[in-house]
């Protein structure tokens, strides 16, 4: 189904870097600027984009059959909120896909982990999430010429250093018939570092044995880099 591969490519979106996310409350920003200037002297430097690459997931982390697409995600905006706007460096992955399934990753360093630590709480408010509902729901009706249904959130899960796993669902009912995404948004973070990775599928999710396999390998990476 070609329009349904057409559609794994236009989920796979960098919104994150995009400015989907909500502010802080006043305290907690106040809060994290006095950590960061209390520990300036001895912050590290950040991550050169070379070793911060390296963090990435990579086409020999999947299975067979997968190829990597030369093509950047679709850049999403939320009003000028950016959960991204303090990080000292970001890169991002290449679109992996096979048939109707995607990956995707974007890791940032922040200079201190309390810059991180505000970075993931904008990455997980209200307002991130429903940016990326009406993404889904817009990328699924336009791809496949019919009005998709609001995404619903059908898994949650709780991750180290205040991460969280999510995953939501659409329907879209086109002349052939239902078609059913999937996207899961995926954060996680480590020290002074973030990572949001992307994980997009229709008629069917990822299998669970990939799915835990790709998240393994993009948090183990990361705490080899910054844990």
């Amino acid at each position: 189904m070609r329009r349904a591969a057409l559609l794994i490519g236009s989920l796979i979106a960098i919104w994150l870097l995009g400015g989907c996310g909500e502010e802080p409350a006043r305290s907690a920003r106040s809060g994290d600027e006095t950590v960061a200037r209390a520990n300036r002297s001895s912050e590290r430097p950040p991550a050169t984009r070379a070793e911060l690459a390296r963090t990435l997931v990579r086409l020999d982390d999947l299975p067979s059959g997968w190829e990597e697409q030369r093509a950047s995600g679709s850049i999403l905006r939320c009003g000028s909120v950016r959960p991204f706007r303090a990080a000292r460096r970001i890169v991002s992955s290449q679109r992996f896909q096979r048939e109707n399934y995607g990956v995707q990753e974007t890791v940032a360093v922040f200079r201190t982990a309390a810059a991180s630590r505000a970075a993931m709480a904008r990455l997980n408010a209200r307002t991130a999430t429903e940016c990326l509902r009406r993404h889904v729901r817009r990328s699924m009706s336009e791809q496949l010429e019919a009005q998709a249904s609001r995404p619903e959130l059908v898994r949650i899960d709780s991750l180290d250093g205040g991460g969280r796993a999510s995953r939501f669902t659409a329907t879209t009912y086109t002349q052939a018939g239902p078609f059913q995404g999937y996207v899961d948004a995926v954060h996680l973070r480590v020290g002074r570092s973030v990572a949001a990775l992307l994980l997009v599928a229709g008629p069917e999710p990822l299998s669970e044995e990939l799915y835990d396999d790709v998240v393994a390998v993009a948090e183990r990476r990361l705490r080899d880099a910054f844990g």
